[in-house]
């Protein structure tokens, strides 16, 4: 999913609910307008070419986007290390180099 867009309409049923809406921020930031409000005021519309929204709506949808991707990183380390042990159990005996890696703690959990 994240290596195409947010969001894609062949997919639609198994995405996640606010896919759709990133999407259009995310096009907006990058090809056209986002307009970024403290409150939203009752005269802002959305439009063709820019889309008002509110800052908290906009800061929960990075926050949101950023938990999509670390857990689309932890997936993506784990399906690697399950593919290097496989690829081990069936290596033929001879020398390999161990790879030491230290550990980083994590502190910015949300």
């Amino acid at each position: 999913m994240l290596s195409k867009d947010v969001f894609e309409d062949e997919f639609r049923r198994t995405m996640e609910p606010e896919a759709e809406n990133l999407k259009t921020i995310r096009d907006h930031l990058e090809h056209k307008y986002l307009q970024v409000h403290e409150t939203l005021p009752p005269t802002a519309s959305s439009s063709r070419l820019g889309v008002a929204i509110e800052r908290d709506n906009l800061q929960a949808k990075t926050v949101r986007l950023l938990q999509m991707v670390r857990g689309a990183l932890v997936h993506f380390s784990l399906a690697i290390h399950h593919e290097e042990r496989r690829r081990h159990a069936n290596r033929e005996p001879g020398v390999t180099l161990p790879l030491q890696m230290e550990e980083i703690q994590n502190r910015g959990k949300w």
